[in-house]
């Protein structure tokens, strides 16, 4: 038994989102999962954080695949950067590959190779490996865990999952296969973080229905829904309860209308046709109106239904709002002042928060039934904030697995078996974070969030000097300006003192060329800023700027 096998996370490890495993066997590299965070509130003006694929570009020849486990976007969001850069074969389920095709339309990415594999199959690749894939309850349908099979027995990542035995079409786990996979042996078990703080199954609090149905068949007229788009298994409930009470259906927005007609070609309806009505009939009293989105798009929205700047839904104070996506991570003051919004419209308001709504996730008991289901050797605790991955490695340890046996992982760390055994030598590779602010993929360093936390807490200097091109006097005089940073009325000795700074380095150049000017405009930037923060104890953004005339 000669094969060697590494396994390290680029992303995922101590936060939530951003997920992504790689798995070596051999020379092999099989990735799991390529996925994205919402960054926290502090991080002006980025959308979304994704991991760096540096150890990826660098290997590209060795890796075989990129396995996404489902249609999330913590789990698939990163998906068009990545084959940005290599293009490797995807292989996902039917629902994630029409997802994923449509974000590679979106980005322009034309050539690529996805291979739509089926819950409780075998994936054979090149004849290396084969990976067993089965079917996990979460909250989108065809969600799935992966087996690769090794000559040291099973490597098992469960991704995100609950157990809950009474799920409708497309939600459930498949119990015999997971006993089956079991029989030949597992290795090393790698099961989700994000709940295991809590107790008990998550099963039946991820339901709503019993909430939801005494405010619809209560409701006035017309009801207004928030839902995350990937919130399908709940959707699915506000609509069947919308139904038995005469209410026809509208899907606001466009993802999630997607979403549907996915479902209707996979044979799994989320509602029937004749209970979808047209956008027209948005004013009309016996309609639910569902607005979808992810993240902080969704809260946006709200927020201009609720300051009626919507162009197409226009509130009134006999609808009926149902907030039925609590806050994530990164968005809670937008998800406030929009609530906030809302309320002030007069209209009746019912919020649910996540101490109602349980998410989707493996809480204790689900965790527990998952490790004595598999009875690993080695366990992993994936996805999660430090202590989430703490407590699900507490969960192993009362199951009864080894302290020495329970891998607890850093991004970056790598762990290495060799003959049915864990090594001691841990190595490292570089990880890191790429920001992206619209289309753009800013530096993973922080410079540009640095200037503008900078410029949002002690403001901008600029400094214009103008200069005659040939004997290099000042033409006008020296104008600075100044945004948040000080009332200038109340501090005159200082742009006083500036202006004496700026004239006093000037002097030191004799601006023969282009570099000379480049050059002093640095060293203004340089003295001013040092002054400035030995008299007000601020930092801001100095600009300066010499022109010639």
């Amino acid at each position: 038994m000669n094969q060697k096998i590494k396994f390290f996370a680029l992303g995922g490890l101590d936060e939530n989102g951003k997920n992504m495993y790689c798995l070596e066997i051999d020379d092999d590299i099989f990735v799991i999962e390529a996925g994205l965070k919402y960054p926290e509130s502090q991080s002006l003006g980025i959308d979304i954080e994704i991991p760096t694929f540096d150890y990826l570009i660098e290997n590209e020849k060795r890796v075989k695949g990129i396995f996404l486990t489902h249609a999330h976007p913590d789990a698939m969001g990163a998906i068009s950067y990545l084959l940005k850069e290599i293009s490797p074969t995807i292989y996902a389920s039917h629902l994630t590959s029409w997802i994923v095709e449509d974000r590679l339309k979106e980005a322009g990415i034309k050539k690529y190779t996805i291979k739509r594999i089926k819950e409780n199959s075998i994936i054979k690749i090149k004849d290396k490996l084969r990976v067993h894939t089965f079917k996990t309850t979460h909250s989108i349908i065809q969600s799935l865990g992966l087996a690769f099979e090794t000559e040291q027995g099973f490597i098992v990542f469960t991704s995100d999952f609950i157990i809950d035995f009474g799920s409708t079409d497309g939600y459930q786990t498949d119990v015999y296969k997971l006993v089956d996979i079991a029989k030949k042996g597992v290795l090393l078990l790698m099961t989700e973080s994000i709940g295991a703080n809590k107790t008990g199954h998550t099963s039946p609090n991820h339901k709503i229905t019993s909430m939801v149905e005494p405010i619809i068949s209560n409701a006035p007229s017309r009801i207004i829904v928030t839902a995350y788009t990937h919130s399908m298994y709940n959707i699915q409930e506000i609509v069947n309860v919308a139904i038995k009470y005469n209410y026809r259906i509208i899907f606001l927005n466009k993802d999630l209308q997607d979403l549907v007609h996915k479902h209707e070609k996979l044979g799994l309806p989320i509602v029937p046709k004749d209970k979808i009505t047209n956008i027209k009939d948005i004013d009309k009293g016996d309609v639910l109106v569902v607005i979808s989105g992810n993240g902080s798009d969704l809260y946006e929205q709200l927020s201009r239904i609720a300051t009626k700047e919507d162009s197409v839904l226009k509130p009134t104070q006999k609808d009926t709002f149902i907030i039925a996506s609590p806050a994530i991570p990164g968005i809670e003051n937008l998800s406030i002042k929009a609530i906030d919004d809302i309320y002030r419209l007069d209209s009746d308001v019912y919020t649910f928060s996540s101490k109602n709504i349980a998410s989707m996730h493996a809480s204790q008991e689900d965790i527990k039934m998952m490790i004595n289901l598999f009875k690993p050797k080695y366990y992993l605790p994936v996805k999660g904030e430090y202590t989430q991955l703490m407590a699900n490695a507490n969960i192993a340890y009362e199951m009864g697995i080894p302290a020495d046996n329970v891998i607890v992982l850093e991004n970056g760390e790598v762990v290495n078996f060799k003959d049915n055994m864990l090594q001691e030598k841990r190595e490292h590779i570089e990880v890191g974070s790429m920001l992206i602010d619209g289309q753009t993929v800013n530096d993973n360093n922080g410079i540009v969030l640095n200037d503008r936390l900078s410029l949002s807490q002690d403001g901008t200097v600029i400094i214009g000097i103008g200069l005659d091109k040939k004997t290099k006097e000042q033409t006008m005089s020296m104008d600075i300006q100044t945004r948040g940073f000080i009332y200038i009325k109340d501090s005159e000795y200082i742009i006083t003192e500036i202006k004496k700074i700026v004239n006093e380095t000037l002097e030191q150049f004799t601006f023969k060329d282009e570099q000379d000017f480049n050059d002093a405009k640095a060293k203004i930037r340089e003295n001013v800023s040092r002054y400035i923060y030995k008299e007000t104890n601020k930092r801001p953004i100095v600009l300066s700027m010499i022109i010639t005339v």
